[in-house]
């Protein structure tokens, strides 16, 4: 079952990441006729969105795998660095 969501979610990413392409067209095209600095820097951002949608292996994290953290006190786990937010932070 969960390869078939991420199918689906790969080609919902896929028919959103082409809409903003034939949009970044339509931008750039308008921008190379009618009006050269608007159309472009209109174009540039909406075909970076695109990329977004069309290439999700490139805007995964790189956080390494989680480490399970065990607490103590009443059974509450906080998942934030211990270093920083942890009440027994020295």
């Amino acid at each position: 079952m969960e390869k078939r969501l991420k199918i689906i979610e790969r080609l919902g990413g896929l028919v959103v990441g082409f809409a903003f392409v034939i949009v970044g067209f339509f931008l750039m095209t308008l921008g190379l006729t009618l009006l050269p600095v608007i159309g472009i820097l209109l174009a540039i951002p909406v075909m970076a969105m695109s990329l977004y949608f069309l290439i999700p292996e490139l805007h995964v994290g790189t956080m390494e795998e989680e480490v399970p953290i065990t607490c103590e006190e009443e059974g509450t786990c906080c998942r934030w660095p211990q270093g920083l937010y942890h009440k027994n932070a020295a």
